[in-house]
């Protein structure tokens, strides 16, 4: 179990890390925080004191504690527990099949589900055929899950278990005698049932861990399916210890909030209501029309899932003509999402800085999808892919998140990609212009929708979050952010 401390009064030692103008790192003076009832009262150079209350020392590098601005908690869990067929065990047919050939070997009647596939990160850049899958796993009823979670290889004995179920409906194939199914995620996992529940918990602690050790103390959930459901099983996570990092979960529609927030209780915090928006058409249709208006009557922003340009300008378009949020007791009203914008080209950018609206980016998709992105975007387009430097720049309220499991989690793949844009031996990097410096993509994810001032050191008043490293990332060891201590809310996490 993960022991979260009490907020009594917390004093925290370090070297506050800051950015130069050309984005580099600048480390300061050893100084020393007062933290009581989660806040900084005073700060002043170190003292010689020691004891439980103390965290850090003076040789320590401090930064404020780091957010994962979107992820899945549950899905990343669970990717842990399922057969991995990413394309680090499996990088062409001939080891997925292989992989997949030794998964079915015994005898078995319940689903084989594994995770991580993407054709576009095999040798042959194509996912199997329907007849090749069955010659592999036989009468097996198998689903891989794709790495972007919106697509799976079924075999025949799958398909016949979803014309059965009458789930038909909820699948497409992407084309004829293709492995390869478009499907809807919530009617397929019902079908193929959960990972054990014990399993599924202990690699949610794990995962907290490592995730710990990366320096986050914060995490947006931002699974579409979130309900009341998911939430209690997220709440019940961090009640009994196995969750250690504060969380803010997503829902997936307005009229789940009460249900949502009283699954949640003390332990998580509902924020708004995501929404998926893979085409133009689904984001002009009345039921996301609807979605839009209920959720901002309840005082809730929307996070519109827009990878592609004309999907985020359809976001745009509706966002400006709908009701804005209705602000609440306190505070200006929450600001509405776009999440990814992949592709986003100048245009497009100046909307999302005249819109002021939020923007998630996902930088360790430059690196983890280097070579699908050399092979599909035409290098004309590169500086349009992932544009950080002139979103910061143009003052678009940015913030980082990994989309674990979909990409990498943790905060090194998402410096690395950010900063080298998969320039890494010799190879030519993904727009290079757009290149960020590390203290630059340290601050999407220590100071979130802020970035574009720079990373700085907590200040009184503020909340006593702190992630302490004994070494800098640099590119030597890959970026690695790997922490000493992590403080959320004058609680010591880690």
């Amino acid at each position: 179990m993960i022991r979260i401390g009490d907020r009594a009064t917390l004093q925290v030692r370090g070297r506050p890390l800051g950015g130069a103008i050309d984005g580099s790192l600048v480390v300061g003076e050893p100084v020393q925080f007062v933290c009581r009832d989660g806040q900084i009262i005073e700060r002043g150079p170190p003292t010689t004191e020691t004891g439980e209350s103390m965290v850090g020392s003076s040789d320590a590098f401090l930064i404020p504690s780091l957010t994962d601005s979107h992820a899945h908690l549950m899905a990343s869990a669970s990717r842990r527990v399922r057969l991995d067929l990413g394309p680090a065990l499996a990088p062409d047919l001939a080891s997925l099949f292989d992989r997949l050939r030794r998964a079915v070997s015994g005898p078995g009647e319940n689903w084989l589900v594994g995770a991580g596939f993407d054709e576009a990160l095999l040798a042959e850049h194509r996912a199997p055929s329907l007849a090749e899958l069955d010659a592999v796993v036989g009468p097996r009823a198998v689903r891989v899950r794709h790495a972007t979670r919106h697509a799976s290889l079924l075999s025949s004995t799958a398909l016949a278990r979803i014309s059965a179920a009458g789930l038909t409906e909820s699948i497409f194939p992407v084309e004829p005698g293709s492995a390869l199914f478009f499907e809807r995620e919530p009617s397929l996992t019902s079908l193929t049932g959960p990972p054990d529940g014990q399993e599924l918990c202990s690699a949610l602690a794990d995962l907290s861990r490592d995730w710990l050790r990366n320096g986050i103390g914060r995490i947006e959930d931002l699974t579409a399916s979130n309900d009341a459901g998911r939430v209690r099983w997220l709440g019940a996570q961090r009640r009994e210890g196995r969750l250690a990092q504060s969380v803010a979960a997503w829902i997936g529609d307005a009229d789940e909030f009460e249900p949502a927030r009283t699954a949640a209780g003390e332990w998580i915090e509902i924020v708004g209501v995501k929404l998926l928006a893979h085409d133009e058409e689904t984001v002009r249709s009345p039921r996301f029309l609807d979605a839009v208006a209920r959720a901002h009557r309840r005082g809730l922003p929307v996070a519109i899932h827009a990878a592609s340009p004309d999907v985020a300008d359809a976001a745009l378009d509706v966002l400006a003509s709908a009701t804005p949020v209705v602000a609440g007791n306190e505070g200006p009203p929450p600001r509405d999402r776009i999440e990814h914008a992949f592709l986003c080209p100048p245009a497009l950018i100046d909307r999302l800085r005249r819109a002021a609206v939020r923007v998630v980016v996902q930088p360790a998709f430059l690196t983890a999808r280097q070579e699908k992105y050399r092979h599909e975007l035409e290098a004309v387009l590169w500086p349009w892919l992932q544009p950080l430097r002139s979103l910061l720049g143009a003052g678009v309220a940015l913030a980082a998140g990994s989309d674990a499991p979909i990409g990498p989690g943790g905060v090194g793949p998402a410096l690395r990609g950010g900063i080298l844009r998969g320039g890494e031996s010799g190879a030519p990097a993904i727009g290079g212009a757009e290149a960020l410096g590390l203290a630059e993509a340290l601050a999407l994810w220590a100071h979130p929708f802020s970035a574009a001032a720079g990373l700085r050191a907590p200040a009184l008043g503020e909340p006593a979050d702190f992630t302490l490293l004994e070494v800098l990332p640099n590119e030597a060891n890959g970026f690695r952010v790997e922490a000493a201590a992590v403080v959320v809310a004058g609680r010591r996490l880690l």
